[in-house]
């Protein structure tokens, strides 16, 4: 802020500082204690347990296939009445030679 490379030092001390002050002081960090007030729990590392964790690969589904623009809506019906997906990519011839 003050682009003078002199206030360096003193502010690591201050912030050393006041770090030693206010854990000497106040065990629980500020923001785990504000969170604890607004009744809003986060898992620590130590109550959180990893299998129950969700991962994408757990989550993750495949795409459904892609309709052509070409199609006509009788076939389009047809094709997407059998699968599981609600939401179905139409693309055009071009998009279809790239993929």
């Amino acid at each position: 802020m003050t682009r003078d490379y002199a206030v360096i030092v003193p502010d690591m001390i201050a912030n050393l500082t006041s770090f030693f002050i206010s854990s000497r002081f106040q065990k629980q960090p500020i923001y785990e204690a504000l969170a604890i007030r607004m009744a809003f729990i986060c898992p620590s590392y130590s109550t959180r347990d990893e299998s129950s964790q969700r991962t994408v690969a757990k989550i993750m589904r495949k795409s459904p296939p892609m309709l052509s623009s070409q199609m006509r809506v009788e076939e389009a019906v047809e094709q997407t009445r059998s699968g599981p997906f609600r939401i179905w990519p139409v693309a055009t011839r071009d998009t279809f030679s790239e993929s």
